[in-house]
Formats: C-alpha cells, structure tokens, sequence
C-alpha cells in the first residue's frame, strides 16, 4: 500500500467562516456600570435570592440600577438611605411568598409602590417628621407579585429614632 502525501497532513483547522469545525466560545457579556446622578456608578442588575432566610442591607451598601428580589418564607429588608441618590430612579421588582419586605428610603422619595398583593399587604408608611420634607427628584419603583406576604416601605430621616419592627435600620 502507497501512503498518501495527505495522510501525513495533520487534520485541517476549524474553519473560521463558519462553514463547520468547533463554534467559537464567547465569554458571558458584563454590560458597563450605569452612572447615575451625581458621579455614582451603578450596575444594571442584581439580584437577592432567599428561602427560608434573611437578608439584611444597611449603611452603604452597592445599588443597582434594577434590583431583583425572589423570597421564600424569608425576611428582605433594605436601607436605601445612605445609598440612593437625589434625582434617580432605582426599581426593585418582587417575587415573594410568605415573606416579609422592609424597605426605607430618605425623606422626599417618590415612591410608586405597584406590587399585586394576594392574601396579603403592601403599603406606604411616611414618618409624621417627614411629612413636609420637599420632593428630591428621588424614585423608587416597587412593582412585582406577593402571596400571603407583608411589604412596607418607611420614608423616615437619618438619625430619627426608628420606631418598633424598625430599629433593624441603625448601623451596628
């Protein structure tokens, strides 16, 4: 048997217009950090995923632009206070089954609280001390599902004494 010149031949590269050989492996896009106003850079995203938990964020702490929230028979509670910044929109999206939701935010923050609440409660709370604080520009959108959960979000001022079930919100 005569051997071929070919048969010495290592086998041919992939092809790189795409007409067979092995795909080209794209590492996962990170998309850039969202400025916000004032200088402070965001992430697009993030995520708080808990079940049977509790999840704390107090103080300074990073936000993202769109913060999403999936709750099993746990407990979320966020301080926006020290993080948000006057004249951004910041949205949380909710998907939560008997949990509790605590959220706070500065005094003056616009807040559109469109949770659809089953065999539970969603509401707004403004601390009497803070009812005539002027509007800072400040949106937090709260939108998402509840089944058999509490959410209630608290406007109420750096260094106010927080009240009873709020007292989580002072830096250790």
């Amino acid at each position: 048997m005569t051997q071929r010149p070919q048969d010495d031949q290592p086998p041919p590269l992939p092809s790189q217009n795409g007409a067979g050989g092995i795909p080209e492996v794209i590492p996962t896009y990170q998309p850039p950090a969202v400025v916000g106003h004032g200088g402070v850079a965001r992430q697009s995203q993030d995520r708080i995923d808990t079940y049977f938990g509790q999840v704390d964020r107090v103080g300074r702490f990073p936000l993202a632009q769109e913060t999403r929230i999936n709750a099993g028979m746990s407990t979320v509670r966020l301080d926006l206070r020290e993080v948000i910044v006057p004249g951004e929109t910041v949205e949380i999206r909710l998907a939560v089954w008997m949990s509790n939701v605590r959220l706070v935010v500065p005094p003056g923050t616009e807040v559109a609280l469109q949770v659809n609440a089953s065999m539970g409660d969603a509401r707004l709370e403004v601390d009497a001390k803070a009812q005539g604080t002027p509007p800072t520009g400040t949106r937090v959108v709260i939108s998402g599902w509840s089944t058999m959960s509490d959410i209630r979000v608290r406007a109420f001022a750096l260094g106010t004494k927080p009240r009873a079930g709020w007292r989580w919100t002072r830096p250790k």
